[in-house]
């Protein structure tokens, strides 16, 4: 696959526009929405994240399982890269595009009916969600959204498997730039919460009828054929290759997002907007950080099948320098600016003490680095990370419910940052850096480091 600049720079728009829409709203939701408003909203968005678990891995999987198939393989394997011919085995294709569809509308109905429960009752007990100005009505408008979004996801990763990346980026900037004005117009004319969750809705409605027609021009699903005995060899490497990538993923919202759900448990509201707003902040400029490498991953993985590590090195080493050193330079930003910035918005929210903000600086700058080198260590088909990031969560799961059961006396929200914290600091953030540093590139951290400022200095071109 070529990486020609204008899939880059979609990429990039696509991804900025993701990351940034939440701040673009942030001034007006802080002026039109009071702290409870604000403090649902952020908990809709966490409940949105751990239902999203349900995909478990599936996404990257689908990805680049099509980009095998649509460069001739006959079939799919557990591991590694399978044997390819010079034609598309339609059969076995169409059969892999209606077993993911099958997959995902099951998972939806799982999906819809665990938002309109368990949600619903999560929202009611710990919140009041029902003494606010239609705050029910808002959830269910922002579940339905949510839930055609999960069952149609499968679009985007068959569209960029199939390398038809600047039409997959254009669906997600639709979607986005739809979510934005719909938001701003109805939060002008006093819509409350239930702005934000009809702007999503539009949103994801348009984005993925986009999508949907894109995916609808491969001439190879023209005629999609259904091949029973086919779906169950697929279906096995599916959900095997999919479960590690999972573990990963059950793991990292364990470590990174389940906070604001205990915190709900025993905080008011405007303890939850403060945290959420804070933490929305940085885990932008975590998600912007990392833009970069995710953008040359294609690239790093072509050098590494052709045996070219000493370029893959030199590539990895300047792109994660530049992705910690953006990381740096934005959280003084925010440190320092930020707080004048919503002064001058007259917002009800204030960001958290500088004491809750440099341990949360701290844990996304470690964790910045670790999931970086994770990420290096998968261009090479190995998860060894999973089973390290499910125990990380766990272990931070019960040390949150320990906290609550026995609650001692002491900051609670501080509490919540510093289990995350010395767990992940414990195992995760020192391993996989050791990995990659000194087992596969036999350096130690300032040759690492070195290394990558002299290409920066360089100026290279990665070839």
């Amino acid at each position: 696959m070529i990486i020609r600049f204008k899939e880059i720079s979609s990429s990039y728009f696509a991804n900025i526009l993701q990351l940034s829409s939440s701040i673009i709203l942030m001034p007006i939701i802080l002026l039109k929405l009071n702290v409870n408003e604000i403090g649902v909203w952020y908990l809709f968005l966490s409940i949105y994240q751990l239902l999203s678990l349900l995909d478990f891995g599936i996404t990257p999987s689908i990805q680049r399982f099509v980009a095998y198939l649509k460069a001739g393989a006959n079939k799919l394997i557990k591991e590694g890269i399978p044997l390819s011919s010079n034609f598309v085995n339609k059969s076995y294709y169409s059969t892999f595009l209606i077993v993911v569809a099958k997959l995902y509308r099951f998972l939806s109905i799982i999906f819809i009916l665990l938002g309109s429960t368990l949600g619903v009752l999560y929202l009611s007990k710990n919140i009041g969600i029902r003494s606010i100005n239609n705050g029910i009505i808002s959830w269910f408008i922002f579940l339905v959204a949510i839930c055609i979004n999960f069952n149609l996801s499968y679009f985007n990763p068959v569209l960029i498997g199939r390398g038809e990346i600047v039409k997959a980026n254009f669906s997600i900037i639709v979607s986005r730039i739809l979510y934005l004005v719909t938001s701003i117009v109805l939060l002008k004319l006093n819509f409350g919460l239930l702005s934000l969750a009809i702007g999503q809705f539009v949103g994801v409605f348009v984005g993925r009828i986009i999508a949907w027609i894109n995916y609808k021009s491969d001439e190879d699903i023209l005629f999609l054929k259904y091949n029973k005995e086919k779906s169950k060899e697929i279906k096995s490497v599916l959900l095997i290759s999919s479960g590690r990538l999972g573990l990963s993923s059950l793991g990292f919202f364990l470590v990174s997002k389940s906070t604001m759900l205990f915190l709900a448990t025993r905080s008011d509201n405007i303890t939850i907007a403060s945290f959420g707003i804070t933490n929305q902040l940085y885990t932008v400029l975590y998600s912007f950080s990392a833009v970069l490498l995710n953008s040359f991953l294609p690239k790093i993985q072509s050098q590494l099948q052709k045996k070219m590590k000493r370029h893959a090195m030199n590539l990895f080493t300047t792109l994660n320098i530049i992705s910690l050193s953006l990381f740096i330079l934005g959280s003084f930003f925010i440190c320092n600016f930020a707080p004048y910035i919503l002064r001058i918005f007259n917002s009800n929210v204030v960001l958290l003490d500088f004491k809750y903000q440099i341990i949360i600086i701290l844990a996304l700058l470690l964790e910045l680095n670790q999931a970086q080198m994770a990420t290096f260590i998968s261009c090479s088909n190995s998860i060894p990370y999973a089973k390290s990031a499910i125990i990380s969560g766990m272990i931070i799961l019960i040390c949150n419910l320990l906290y609550i059961v026995f609650p001692i006396k002491t900051d609670y929200l501080l509490g919540l940052l510093l289990i995350r914290f010395i767990v992940q600091l414990s195992y995760n953030n020192w391993k996989w850096p050791f990995e990659v540093i000194y087992k596969d590139f036999n350096m130690n951290i300032l040759e690492f480091y070195s290394n990558g400022i002299i290409q920066i200095l360089k100026r290279r071109k990665y070839e």
